[in-house]
């Protein structure tokens, strides 16, 4: 901030990895409103400020932001903004608002799965679309596809292998019903120093239906900051 004070993208990093470390949510507000906002889709930018409306539950608020910040052209970030808000009105307790943004996201994601040429690397495409599929009740395909992205090893990016399992964790598995295969993955991706602190995710509100889970509790109990 201080080599680039008007970065949109440093002030946005911040805030995720402020999350991800599970930092007061009030104060990591606080913070996002002193620094503004973009009225731009820039995804290091809006993410962070989209999980912390999710992890507040304000879903109202989280769709505003949607519905105000701008698209970019860019194909992957319209797949993302689609998925995010099926995922808010998914977790606001509105299936039927959220399904055609599901039914969207998942078309555009395997279009860029089935293209060769595509710039992105297939398994951080089939990821979310396992997501997605699972976000419309096919969960043996979600969970097929989840597999098939996991199965392909980064042994160069540790950083991508963590992501996806923390993804196939809360955006397949949990909605599948699988806990115990959500809390194996999850127990994977805490087992190193990459990606989420149990802290962090615990703000998640994907994470409500393993939080008396035996798994999750004696996760919590392993991986907590001592």
């Amino acid at each position: 901030l201080e080599i680039e004070p008007d970065s949109i993208a440093v002030p946005g990093l911040r805030l995720r990895y402020g999350l991800k470390l599970g930092e007061d949510l009030a104060g990591l507000r606080l913070r996002a409103k002193v620094e503004g906002s973009s009225r731009k889709f820039v995804f290091s930018w809006f993410t962070g400020h989209w999980l912390l409306g999710i992890f507040e539950r304000d879903f109202d608020a989280v769709i505003r932001l949607l519905d105000e910040v701008g698209m970019s052209d860019d194909a992957v970030d319209i797949a993302k903004k689609t998925r995010f808000y099926a995922i808010t009105y998914q977790l606001a307790g509105q299936p039927d608002l959220a399904e055609p943004y599901f039914e969207t996201a998942k078309e555009l994601l395997e279009q860029q799965v089935a293209d060769q040429n595509f710039p992105d690397v297939k398994s951080r495409r089939l990821m979310p679309l396992a997501c997605a599929t699972a976000g419309l009740g096919d969960f043996d395909e979600a969970r097929r596809l989840a597999e098939e992205s996991m199965a392909m090893k980064f042994p160069d990016e540790p950083i991508i292998t963590k992501l996806l399992l923390n993804l196939a964790a809360i955006g397949v598995f949990i909605p599948a019903g699988d806990h115990d295969r959500a809390i194996e993955l999850l127990d994977e991706h805490f087992a190193t120093p990459v990606g989420w602190t149990i802290e962090g995710m615990s703000h998640n509100p994907s994470l409500d239906p393993i939080r008396d889970h035996p798994g999750w509790l004696a996760l919590v109990e392993k991986y907590k900051r001592q």
